[in-house]
């Protein structure tokens, strides 16, 4: 797996869902009109079956991705709320698929939730001075 510096991918492939999930209505609805890329065979690009997704995730507080950006990869990503309630980044783990047993998924799943909600509660606590110096 390789990610190069200023790589971008669409939000309706891997961790970019753990944005997606958040956002109004009016913008997932323009983001899932577009054309949609598929990145590898397991990219989703059939709108109704990522709004499934985006269900699940807003439920869940974190995703699972298989191989929708590199074939053999899996993700897992959380939302990242910002100082005003905002969702406009996640935390995302990538590995080989040949490590996604079942107890690692579920451990990292967890840990990746609470990093999600660590960060998250920083930048709550954070005055808008602090954040504008982060950027």
């Amino acid at each position: 797996m390789t990610v190069e510096i200023g790589d971008t991918v669409g939000l309706h492939a891997g961790a970019g869902k753990s944005i997606l999930a958040y956002q109004p209505t009016q913008f997932v609805d323009e983001v899932l009109s577009a054309r949609l890329p598929q990145y590898s065979s397991s990219t989703p690009t059939n709108p109704r079956a990522i709004r499934e997704i985006l269900t699940e995730i807003k439920n869940d507080g974190f995703w699972i991705s298989y191989g929708e950006i590199t074939e053999g990869s899996v993700g897992i990503s959380a939302p990242i709320t910002d100082a005003h309630g905002f969702v406009t980044k996640c935390v995302c783990i990538s590995f080989p698929e040949s490590m996604a047993k079942t107890e690692l998924l579920d451990r990292w799943s967890n840990e990746v939730r609470q990093v999600a909600a660590t960060i998250s509660q920083q930048f709550r606590g954070a005055s808008l001075h602090q954040l504008s110096d982060l950027s």
